[in-house]
């Protein structure tokens, strides 16, 4: 063991050396994927319920098999344990059933067993406790004994960890202790269940023993494996047991991706990259992490991983608001100076264009009095009415730009007060510890659904006010039978809204999405249906856009 061991280090030593200088481009990489990855994540949960419902569909064909069903209802249960806790309690529960109607003793002890680990790890601990005392471990076999004291040393360690007497804490701990010497004793020294117990064991107070161990575990892991996402965040954890966040956030990266091509919810990884990304300063995508993992924990419907995640997010998600608002702030500061550069130049012009026109009536009047005196009084009276005009319409346009200044005023205004009464319930709610309501809020989405639709209607007001024919002009550039046709109170549908925000000089799909709350590869389909229906060149389509209202 100690040979493998100064093997190992060996190794380690001269990688470690190595990856100092490809650390940050495998982190960069890697970001890079997850994120891609999570814009899909729910591809990759359509894959784990596909597989779920086949899982289905053959238990009810066996129903009168009962051994196979009990098989099944196991393969239902490991489906369903990494992504929705009730449905896999479900399972075993309905196992448990099975193996008392058939009297199978054996299929008894392996759901109760099963049943001990997961409540354990969902934070069901009375449950768990009660299942500790109610197995009669004198009949069971050996892999049995085995299961039963690492399962119940795991209940033990959760216990001492999240209750709040200390007396009760420090008891649970020599519970968890006694079991894993026990189970150790027990054990091939060099079994992966060994090196499993040892790292638990060793990675809270000495990382470096843990990450040997975790290396030699590692060497036998394939990275499809599901054991292989449980052995980065391992390492993760181990790393930041030693401070190294650099480590430890490649780590998590890569347990992260591969918790999210499993389909899987319940995903420390995210939520703890979060946290390392939101101390580094990069809050938008701290946000974006946070926010998926809260989705995941709320599929995942464990009361305690639903209180892990919230207290990170709502840090997060306050300080990402915040950032916001600063934004939001510093452009309505950039368009009022825009707006006021704006009127400068306007003003400017007039005045040049005015002086251009007295030099020419000069001109006229020296080269004929009487004649250019008729000509010039002429001349003035229609320069006045023209003048009027364009005085008349500086008026209306200056308006118009007051009214937009004092509409995007408004709504500014009226967003920062919905956040702050948001904020000032959200903060009477936690002060009141009512952690449902604000899981209640979370999940309904008719609010945001509410802003949105507001949203949209405000939008495409405003942008009609500037270019009142774009739909009519937009029109035309497209095949006459392909020629989009409001519904009764649409002004404009998402197809239009895309290609207004293009007209505007955002034609970044990525900005477009997140500006309209769609998807990137929605905004993508968009355009290019759009593009193919084009009357002319489809590739000049978007420059043609760009151009309406120039005319």
């Amino acid at each position: 063991m100690k040979k493998i061991l100064a093997c190992i280090s060996m190794v380690l030593c001269g990688w470690a050396a190595w990856a100092v200088q490809t650390t940050e481009q495998q982190i960069d990489s890697l970001t890079a994927v997850f994120d891609e990855e999570v814009a899909n994540y729910k591809v990759y949960i359509n894959q784990r319920e596909n597989t779920i419902a086949n899982l289905k569909k053959e238990l009810e064909s066996v129903a009168t098999d009962e051994n196979r069903a009990a098989a099944l209802m196991k393969e239902l249960f490991l489906a369903y344990k990494p992504y929705q806790t009730d449905s896999a309690i479900v399972y075993l529960k309905n196992r448990l059933e099975l193996a008392f109607s058939i009297n199978n003793q054996r299929i008894v002890d392996d759901t109760r067993l099963l049943q001990l680990d997961y409540y354990a790890s969902i934070g069901l601990y009375h449950e768990g406790y009660i299942i500790v005392n109610l197995l009669d471990t004198a009949n069971f076999d050996k892999e049995q004994k085995l299961d039963f004291l690492e399962y119940s040393a795991h209940l033990y360690g959760e216990m001492a960890v999240y209750t709040e007497d200390e007396h009760f804490s420090m008891m649970y701990r020599n519970l968890a202790n006694k079991n894993s010497e026990r189970l150790l004793c027990s054990l091939d020294p060099t079994s992966t269940r060994y090196y499993n117990i040892m790292e638990g064991l060793l990675w809270y107070h000495t990382p470096d023993k843990a990450l040997e161990v975790n290396s030699l575990l590692m060497a036998s892991t394939p990275e499809t494996s599901p054991e292989y996402a449980v052995r980065c965040f391992m390492r993760a954890l181990e790393y930041s047991q030693k401070g190294d966040k650099q480590m430890s956030r490649l780590w998590y990266l890569k347990s992260a991706l591969c918790d999210v091509r499993a389909g899987i919810t319940d995903n420390g990884s995210s939520w703890n990259l979060a946290k390392l990304l939101f101390e580094a300063g990069d809050v938008e995508r701290a946000y974006t992490y946070a926010s998926y993992s809260m989705e995941n924990a709320l599929t995942y419907h464990a009361r305690i991983r639903q209180a892990q995640v919230a207290n990170s997010w709502s840090i997060i998600e306050k300080q990402y608001q915040a950032n916001r608002n600063q934004r939001s702030q510093m452009l309505l500061v950039l368009l009022i100076l825009v707006s006021l550069l704006a009127l400068a130049m306007i003003a400017v012009f007039v005045v040049l264009i005015t002086n251009r026109k007295k030099i020419l009536l000069m001109q006229r009047q020296l080269q004929s009095a009487n004649e250019q005196l008729k000509s010039a009084n002429d001349e003035l009276t229609g320069n006045n009415t023209d003048l009027s005009r364009l005085n008349a319409e500086l008026s209306d346009a200056n308006r118009a730009k007051e009214e937009n200044i004092g509409y995007v005023l408004s709504l500014c205004s009226s967003y920062i007060d919905k956040l702050d009464k948001y904020r000032k319930l959200t903060a009477k709610r936690v002060t009141n510890k009512k952690y449902d309501e604000i899981l209640a809020d979370a999940k309904n989405p008719d609010y945001i659904d509410r802003e949105l639709e507001e949203f949209y209607h405000n939008f495409d007001e405003n942008f009609l006010s500037i270019y009142p024919n774009f739909v009519e002009e937009f029109n035309n550039l497209l095949l006459e039978e392909e020629q989009i046709v409001l519904k009764g109170g649409e002004l404009l549908n998402a197809e239009l809204r895309i290609f207004a925000l293009i007209r505007l000089g955002v034609d970044n799909s990525s900005k477009i999405a997140e500006l309209l709350r769609y998807s990137v590869n929605t905004i993508y389909n968009y355009r290019a249906k759009v593009k193919n229906k084009a009357k002319g060149n489809r590739d000049q389509f978007e420059e043609d856009v760009k151009r309406i209202g120039l005319n």
